[in-house]
């Protein structure tokens, strides 16, 4: 989580609202997560970092990002 707060502080810079609300939750967000088994923690971190990626790439326009953010139904 530190690693995650490091590289949006270097893409958004050090001053943005979204680093202060990160630090702030840093012990909700620890406790939280020591709760959620490896393998779930490991997928949603996946999920955050391509998120990420897409998020910074000035070539992905907001309707391909939301479009990629639908997840289909495993069950149907």
């Amino acid at each position: 989580m530190v690693q995650l707060i490091d590289l949006v502080r270097v893409r958004m810079g050090n001053d943005g609202p979204m680093i202060g609300m990160m630090l702030g939750m840093m012990p909700l967000i620890r406790s939280k997560v020591n709760e959620v088994d490896p393998k779930t923690l490991r997928d949603l971190c996946n999920v955050m970092a391509q998120a990420f990626d897409k998020v910074s790439d000035p070539k992905v326009t907001e309707a391909d990002f939301a479009e990629w953010l639908k997840f289909e139904n495993e069950a149907a």
